[in-house]
């Protein structure tokens, strides 16, 4: 499907990898949030640089990019999970005040009751 997405475990979402660009530019990331994400909203913000984020990690074979609102964290936050190969991507997001918790595809992972994963 597309080049090892594993090189970028351990680096930031926004951050270029290994001589590439960073895991949320990647053309097979990018993709795949569109894909199964047709919000535009919603994806424009899970793909944007305006973020905190962790680095990211290797959760049960996916990659876990973990990002949250600057400053707001807590209520506002999200995470794009997606195999090595590019595979089955998923994203998670979490919006407090809006009263939103939900995965796109429905039903991608655990019902987000207290904010998305972050791989920790």
């Amino acid at each position: 499907m597309t080049d090892d997405l594993s090189r970028y475990v351990g680096a930031y979402p926004t951050e270029a990898a290994a001589g590439g660009p960073s895991f949320l530019r990647h053309p097979a990331v990018r993709s795949g949030v569109a894909e199964v994400v047709k919000d535009v909203v919603v994806r424009d913000l899970v793909l944007g640089s305006d973020v905190t984020a962790t680095p990211i990690a290797m959760v049960e074979g996916k990659l876990v990019a973990f990002g949250c609102e600057p400053h707001n964290c807590g209520p506002h936050n999200w995470a794009v999970t997606v195999k090595p190969d590019g595979s089955a991507p998923a994203v998670c997001y979490y919006d407090q005040d809006r009263r939103v918790a939900r995965w796109y595809p429905q039903g991608a992972g655990p019902a987000p009751v207290n904010g998305c994963p972050s791989g920790d």
